[in-house]
């Protein structure tokens, strides 16, 4: 039981996209295209948009950058 909760919250919390082995951002949320754009969660969708300037990308949450200021 514990571990379906632990699995639960997880996939709750990580509801947007998620890093695949690579390290690139799969996302999970839109196709990219102006009308269905991905959706940004976290600093490393922000970071993933710069490995392709030609898709659209919408935030779709507050995003607490601060962990990338030196």
């Amino acid at each position: 039981m514990l571990l379906l909760v632990s699995v639960f919250a997880f996939a709750f919390a990580n509801a947007g996209n998620l890093t695949q082995d690579s390290g690139e951002v799969a996302f999970t949320e839109g196709s990219g295209t102006e009308n269905d754009p991905y959706s940004l969660y976290d600093v490393h969708d922000l970071q993933a948009m710069d490995n392709d300037r030609s898709v659209s990308n919408a935030l779709a949450d507050d995003i607490d950058a601060s962990e990338t200021s030196g």
